[in-house]
């Protein structure tokens, strides 16, 4: 029971984060020490792909072998980063002095500790390993602290020229933090839905539909989306529609011939 109560809570102090239950999480965390029993191993694969995880052992962490990390973040793709602070703060800072690029997670989860200091310090460099390894000095060439400056709401529209046939295009919202939207236009347009709350890493998609006069004549409107404190626009353009009925085909005037009149000498 004290098990069960156990995941419970970590599961959901973990939604709370944004790393809910199936999505799908890279953990650089601590792994089994030596080679575990082939059962566990198999019992492992199957609980890591039934809550969509992937594992990454923090103890075989070295200088060395960074750029596999690296890789793996790159083959899998995660949403959501959970791991120790101490190795996520060695694979940020090699990543920065390599200048190399990962494929970026709606989060990233640390365990409660705290981040080095990036003022020069003479205290003793505090331990990042979990096994208690040496670590990088607390000094002036500590990591410095990394700030997400991506907007909490990222929108994305996709086919909102319709030309003279169109009659809806599609906005695709994208939040990076727990955020509250909602939209606006004005005639002829109609937008679906108007408004919702995401958390971390979630996506909604807005469909904007044309009402068109008839006939149809061009014009352009503005779609408003607001959210994360920021304030974003979409335009919208559409065309006339295009005259299609064909051009009459003339009548051929006939001409009249005139009969010639009988010769008189014939009737003798």
């Amino acid at each position: 029971e004290s098990n069960e109560r156990r995941t419970a809570v970590m599961w959901r102090g973990y939604g709370w984060a944004g790393a809910r239950m199936g999505r799908r999480t890279l953990y650089v965390w601590g792994g089994a020490v030596g080679e575990p029993h082939p059962l566990k191993q198999f019992k492992d694969r199957l609980y890591h792909a039934a809550f969509e995880l992937r594992m990454l052992n923090s103890f075989h962490m070295t200088d060395a072998n960074l750029g596999e990390y690296a890789d793996a973040i790159d083959a899998y793709r995660p949403e959501v980063i959970v791991g120790y602070v101490g190795p996520l703060v060695r694979l940020a800072q090699w990543l920065l002095d390599h200048r190399r690029q990962v494929a970026r997670p709606a989060a990233v989860l640390g365990e409660p500790k705290k981040l080095p200091s990036t003022s020069p310090s003479t205290d003793p460099p505090p331990d990042y390993s979990p096994q208690g390894s040496p670590t990088p000095d607390a000094g002036d060439d500590s990591p410095a602290p990394v700030t997400d400056t991506r907007p909490a709401l990222e929108v994305t529209a996709s086919g909102c020229d319709l030309g003279a046939t169109g009659l809806a295009c599609t906005v695709t919202l994208r939040a990076a933090a727990p955020v509250h939207w909602s939209a606006t236009v004005g005639e002829p347009l109609s937008i679906w839905p108007s408004s919702g709350s995401l958390a971390p890493g979630e996506t909604v998609t807005v469909t904007v539909t044309l009402h068109p006069a008839t006939p149809r004549t061009g014009g352009d409107a503005t779609v408003t989306i607001t959210g994360g404190g920021r304030t974003h626009t979409v335009p919208v353009s559409w065309e006339g529609a295009t005259d299609t009925t064909p051009t009459p085909t003339p009548t051929p005037t006939v001409t009249p011939h005139e009969t010639p009149a009988p010769d008189a000498s014939s009737s003798l």
